[in-house]
């Protein structure tokens, strides 16, 4: 979560972090405040392709949900947020 919330940080019109524990996910918005559902969606294809199983949660899956079990690694936990925010700042 204090990974997200660095990167939300960067984007605070379009992102906002939050969760407790594991359980974190980015919320996603247009500059005009809307859902940017496809963002999401197309955030979820790229990491899945690179290996990390991320999904999209919320009414119009707005959110990038990080729910990864409890055994996970902490370098596991680096390396998914590395991708990801390679892939958001190419966007």
């Amino acid at each position: 979560l204090k990974r997200l919330s660095e990167m939300a940080a960067l984007h605070p019109e379009s992102l906002e972090a939050r969760g407790l524990g594991l359980l974190a996910g980015l919320e996603f918005r247009t500059r005009e405040s809307a859902p940017d559902t496809a963002t999401v969606l197309r955030l979820t294809k790229t990491m899945l392709k690179k290996g990390f199983i991320l999904l999209p949660e919320g009414a119009a899956a707005e959110v990038l949900s990080f729910t990864p079990p409890l055994i996970i690694q902490r370098r596991e936990l680096d390396g998914a947020c590395d991708a990801l925010f390679q892939i958001i700042e190419e966007l």
